[in-house]
C-alpha cells in the first residue's frame, strides 16, 4: 500500500510540469476587460482548470 501511495503522490508531482508543457498558450478576456494569459498563470505555478461552455 505504501508503495501505490508513493507512486500516486510521485505521479502528482510530476504531472503538472508535463502537462505545462504541452499546453497552448492563449489570451482571454473576462467581463470586466481584464486579459489572461494561460502561460502567466502556469508560470506562477498555479493550477489552471479550463472549463469550456456557452450560453443561451
Amino acid at each position: 500500500m505504501k508503495q501505490v501511495i508513493r507512486f500516486l503522490l510521485a505521479l502528482l508531482a510530476w504531472a503538472p510540469a508535463v502537462w505545462a508543457e504541452k499546453t497552448l498558450d492563449f489570451t482571454v478576456t473576462d467581463t470586466k476587460g481584464t486579459v489572461h494569459h494561460l502561460q502567466s498563470y502556469l508560470d506562477q505555478g498555479k493550477y489552471v482548470l479550463v472549463e469550456f461552455g456557452y450560453l443561451n
